[in-house]
């Protein structure tokens, strides 16, 4: 397991550059632990108003971000 902090934040737009509220943000992370296992986490958080996001309670090897928000692909 990484004992690395992960600190990751954004801001989610659209194609306008207008700020998208309420977009699930999935934050996914991944460690190598003893013999080649892999442990992973998910996270999960929400834009807020003007769409921006964080994350910063996470430790990891990689870390990977998912967007979803319905009408949107």
């Amino acid at each position: 397991l990484s004992l690395v902090k992960i600190v990751f934040y954004g801001k989610v737009v659209d194609q306008d550059g207008k700020p998208l509220p309420d977009v699930k943000v999935t934050g996914k992370t991944g460690s190598m632990a003893a013999f080649y296992t892999e442990e992973r986490r998910d996270y999960h958080t929400t834009t807020d108003a003007n769409g921006l996001f964080i994350f910063d309670q996470f430790k990891g090897h990689g870390l990977v971000i998912e967007l979803a928000k319905e009408g949107y692909k």
